[in-house]
């Protein structure tokens, strides 16, 4: 799969990926509502679904405890999810390229505004569906999650993640079904992978390559980038086969590793356009704290996995099958407390981080003198709370060579290094 999407990523290039969105999209959307109504059927009807999932205690939206330790509740999804979407759609790479290649701002403005029916369209097909596979399941009277062979005590699966693909393959039983589901797991996976892969080639080409390089003709241009992609897709391969040694939920790695880089990166924007006063140490070392302490986070949370605990389901019939089961996983309180935090905020934890060691940084290295700082660089907001001093419309005045070149030297590898992994990362779960 990823060599088929590295090949017509090096061909079609920015275009192709594009318009094989937009048909992969059409295909996730209408897989999921084949999925939905089909499951829906089994277990007759949505109203039961939702009975079922109230009686057991499925559907919290009264949780309203602040605990950042807490998984799940109010505000984990609320703003832990804002900041990830936030941080992913208005500074990453992936989503600010396809911004910039619409013909004007209104157009721009306008995809964005068009963002936020689409997410709520794909994420409440996705919690229906888990709802009616949890149905169904709790009906039947044997949780598969839970559920062992007798002889030998093996488990009947391996993940959660492969629940519903065994829903749809022993419960629904429709010819076709199956193959219309891979279809809606390779269309996210060829988007992921595609947009990344394109992503890093404009990446590499423009924050290091055309700095030492701008002089060649568009032809070599290209093939350069085209050769960027190939590399980059092989070593995605290499990164998938090491997702699937990884384990646990995916939806939790993808956000983590995700949020861990998208995180430090929208702190940078924060620190740019907020605060003037921030100097280049501060952006780069809050940077780096950022990321470090997010991937740390990660590290920790996948060796410890301290939310490994789940909600009782229903097992009281799994002896009918020849089958027994397993306890409830429980989970984990004697973890360090920084390791227990909410997947949900770790993209939270890198912009504060990167925000707040910026300023302690820059504080300490001697704050950016405003008046030399260019007035359409910095929000309105921030222009009118910092203006003690004027700004200056004239450009800056030049600094010395040393100076300029050792600043693009460690922003040029920094914000590589953060793109590059936001991309590679947030692809290979799928790709595994």
């Amino acid at each position: 799969m990823s060599v088929v999407c590295t090949i017509y990523t090096t061909l079609g290039g920015f275009k192709a990926v594009v318009w094989t969105d937009v048909f992969q999209a059409l295909v996730m959307f209408i897989g999921l509502i084949v999925i939905l109504v089909e499951g829906a059927k089994k277990v007759g009807g949505l109203s039961i679904v939702f009975q079922r999932a109230k009686a057991m205690n499925r559907l919290k939206f009264d949780n309203m405890n602040p605990n950042p330790l807490i998984r799940l509740s109010f505000w984990t999804v609320i703003i832990g999810r804002f900041s990830q979407i936030i941080s992913n759609t208005g500074t990453g790479q992936v989503s600010v390229q396809r911004f910039c290649s619409l013909p004007s701002l209104r157009k721009a403005q306008l995809s964005t505004i068009l963002l936020t029916p689409a997410y709520i369209i794909s994420y409440t097909l996705v919690c229906i569906t888990g709802l009616v596979v949890f149905t169904y399941y709790d009906k039947v009277g044997c949780d598969p999650l839970r559920a062992r062979t007798v002889n030998g005590g093996r488990a009947v699966m391996r993940s959660q993640n492969q629940l519903l693909p065994f829903f749809i393959t022993n419960e629904i039983g429709i010819n076709g079904l199956s193959g219309l589901f891979v279809s809606v797991l390779f269309s996210g996976a060829l988007s992921s992978v595609s947009s990344s892969l394109n992503s890093i080639s404009a990446i590499v080409w423009k924050d290091i390559l055309e700095l030492k390089f701008y002089y060649l003709p568009e032809r070599k241009k290209t093939i350069i980038s085209k050769v960027i992609v190939v590399i980059s897709g092989i070593i995605a391969i290499g990164m998938a086969f090491l997702a699937a040694q990884l384990g646990g939920h995916v939806l939790q790695a993808s956000t983590t590793l995700s949020g861990g880089m998208a995180g430090p990166v929208f702190g940078l924007f924060i620190l740019g356009g907020f605060f003037p006063c921030a100097n280049w140490y501060g952006a780069l070392f809050g940077a780096l704290f950022g990321a470090v302490l997010n991937l740390t986070i990660a590290v920790g949370q996948y060796i410890e996995r301290p939310h490994s605990g789940r909600l009782d389901t229903n097992i009281s019939r799994c002896h009918m099958y020849n089958l027994t089961f397993s306890p409830v996983p429980q989970n984990k309180d004697n973890v360090f407390g920084l390791f227990r935090i909410s997947f949900m905020y770790v993209s939270l934890v890198g912009t504060l981080t990167c925000v707040i060691v910026g300023l302690i940084v820059s504080w300490i290295t001697g704050f950016h003198k405003m008046s030399e700082e260019d007035e359409k660089y910095i929000l309105p907001c921030s222009r009118r709370l910092f203006s003690c001093k004027p700004f200056r419309k004239d450009k800056l005045e030049e600094k010395s060579n040393e100076n300029v070149e050792m600043k693009v030297k460690y922003f040029k590898f920094f914000f590589l290094y953060n793109k590059l992994l936001i991309t590679l990362f947030f692809s290979f779960p799928f790709n595994a």
